[in-house]
């Protein structure tokens, strides 16, 4: 555990701090919350954009684990992938227990509004890359930052709650790394090999299995994941076609 914590505590830097910046700047947004909703309505009339609903809707869990999918089948980014489907899946369980606890209706009047689940699975995923790629690092802060924005402004939740989900994005996109170095598969090319066949077929049934992707994935989708199995085929087979040959 020790060990475990050191390597947080190396690994993390700044995140840490700017999570629990997140986090102050949460529980003091929390007088105004009500106020800016009401103002965000007044402002929009209670419509929502379809560029907000398309921002708000890249931090759904099924988009961004669509994303690291491909970067491990089609790029071979094996460790990011790994990191970054990590990361969103617990910062999104994380995110779904604590308002499944703390009960907060949404501005719209719907249930579970903190923190955002959205906003935690957009930031997860946004230090997953940044530490891929530093030199995109305020790119994909800004991604992540323009997902809580829009879930404001579709009246999908309160300043309080996208703050607070940002902060357990942080957290888990940094804790992925020692959890991923716990998992051996990615030290085995073999195996990683079949676990990217899997994932890669798990996605391809996925376009036939749900009936309503989220945006933007209800355009994105179909073709990507038909390019993850073509990627695939071409995988098996070409060793296979280079014998025969």
């Amino acid at each position: 555990m020790e060990a475990f914590l050191h390597k947080l505590a190396r690994i993390g830097g700044r995140v840490w701090f700017a999570a629990a910046v997140c986090l102050v700047l949460s529980a003091a947004a929390l007088p105004f919350d009500h106020a800016v909703s009401d103002w965000v309505r007044l402002m929009t009339a209670g419509r929502t954009g379809e560029l907000v609903r398309l921002v708000g809707g890249l931090g759904h869990g099924l988009t961004l684990s669509v994303v690291f999918v491909m970067l491990l089948v089609l790029y071979g980014e094996d460790r990011v992938g790994a990191e970054g489907l990590i990361g969103i899946f617990w910062a999104g369980i994380a995110a779904d227990v604590l308002r499944a606890v703390i009960g907060r209706r949404r501005p719209d009047g719907d249930h579970f509004s903190f923190p955002s689940a959205h906003t935690a699975c957009a930031f997860a995923a946004a230090v997953v890359l940044a530490r891929r790629w530093p030199g995109l690092r305020g790119a994909f802060y800004l991604a992540a930052a323009g997902v809580g924005a829009a879930r404001v402004l579709w009246l999908r939740h309160f300043p309080a709650d996208v703050l607070a989900g940002a902060a357990v994005g942080m957290a888990f996109g940094v804790m992925s790394v020692p959890i991923a170095d716990s998992i051996p598969l990615l030290a085995r090319p073999a195996a990683m090999r079949k676990v990217k066949t899997v994932l890669a077929g798990l996605l391809i049934v996925s376009v036939f299995v749900v009936r309503s992707w989220p945006e933007p994935l209800a355009t994105l989708a179909p073709p990507a994941l038909l390019l993850v199995a073509a990627r695939r085929v071409g995988v098996m087979l070409g060793p296979r076609l280079s014998h025969d040959g």
